[in-house]
């Protein structure tokens, strides 16, 4: 979110549900990141509020968070503490997901929802949302004999071909993230050109690695849901984004 408001010139809007706007932009300031500023410049909305109410306002033609968002052209938008949402019948969840996925593609906003995990078997953690969602990006954080391991995984992006398993990364003060892709065979270029209908309508993440894992990024308009346990790195990933690097295609370029 930083990243591209400050990098490639697109405003985006945070909605928080739980965590205190004030002690987001302080925890925000430990990686140098100053939303403050951003917030003063018209490039980024900080906006606190229930899911409920959430949800209402992007069935609503005449939302007023959309209308928010639409004041400053904000282009992505970062959900932090999403959780399973009924619909308005108190029916599936994975319909109430949906409702809120066509809502932000129709204002073209590429979205980032960090959903909660519960659990850290992986199979019991599914959520109905993961089937809903563009890009999957899934989270972990487990200790491995004295240490303790953050990985990512790319379950699944729809439209191309992404890099396979757990991938390594960790949290540096005054940084972020830094992602370490796993090793493995060289992948075919003439493939990905293939799979990869369209590589100039990409938003890039900007995190080093991460781009590269998303084959340059998330599509514009797309929907990524990044599910993991709490402390996993969900909010940094989502307020981070880096610089382009060889390769990365943004939808800004």
């Amino acid at each position: 979110m930083y990243r591209g408001a400050r990098q490639f010139n697109e405003p985006g809007v945070i909605v928080l549900f739980e965590v205190a706007p004030d002690k987001l932009i302080r925890d925000a300031a430990l990686f140098r990141w100053d939303l403050r500023e951003l917030e003063r410049e018209r490039r980024l909305k900080i906006i606190f509020t229930t899911r409920q109410v959430f949800q209402q306002e992007l069935q609503q033609a005449d939302s007023p968070l959309l209308a928010e968002a639409a004041e400053i052209g904000a282009r992505r938008i970062f959900v932090d503490g999403l959780i399973r949402l009924p619909d308005s019948n108190g029916g599936d969840s994975r319909e109430a997901f949906h409702l809120l996925a066509e809502g932000l593609h129709r204002e073209n906003l590429t979205a980032m929802l960090a959903l909660e995990s519960t659990s850290v078997d992986t199979a019991a953690a599914r959520a109905p949302e993961e089937f809903v969602a563009d890009t999957l990006l899934r989270l972990s954080i487990e200790p491995v004999q004295r240490a303790v391991l953050r990985s990512v995984e790319v379950v699944k992006s729809r439209g191309h071909e992404y890099a396979l398993g757990r991938h390594s990364f960790r949290i540096v003060n005054g940084q972020g993230l830094d992602v370490y892709r796993r090793v493995q065979a060289p992948r075919s270029l003439q493939r990905e050109r293939g799979a990869a209908f369209d590589p100039t309508s990409r938003v890039a993440t900007g995190i080093p690695g991460l781009d590269e894992l998303l084959n340059g990024g998330y599509y514009v308009a797309s929907t990524t849901l990044v599910v993991g346990i709490s402390g996993a790195g969900k909010s940094v990933m989502a307020l981070q984004s880096w610089p382009k690097g060889p390769g990365a295609a943004s939808a800004a370029s």
